[in-house]
């Protein structure tokens, strides 16, 4: 990117992050798009957006030291299912393998 998008005027909810993907695209066409965690409630439609090129799989919710126990700003996993400490990595890769 030549220049930062300039998302100081957003709020969590608006415009829509493919606001920000357009203008990305408009700047550089060649610009690579990353989804940073699978389990983002706003996935499936950036997937089906055929305009993303990736998807954080080792994200920051896992640290050398812990793994964060939740899904901040995201779909939550079963924890009786996938319970911690583990839970959110086996979450995460499994949202990854059903992409």
């Amino acid at each position: 990117m030549q220049t930062p998008i300039d998302i100081t005027k957003s709020t969590r909810e608006t415009p829509s992050p493919m606001v920000y993907v357009e203008q990305s695209r408009k700047q550089n066409p060649g610009v690579w798009i990353d989804i940073e965690k699978p389990f983002l409630w706003d996935v499936p439609v950036w997937l089906a957006s055929g305009k993303m090129q990736s998807v954080g799989v080792a994200n920051n919710h896992m640290w050398r030291s812990q793994i964060f126990p939740n899904e901040a700003w995201g779909r939550e996993r079963d924890i009786q299912r996938l319970p911690s400490l583990l839970g959110n990595g086996f979450w995460t890769q499994e949202i990854y393998y059903h992409i």
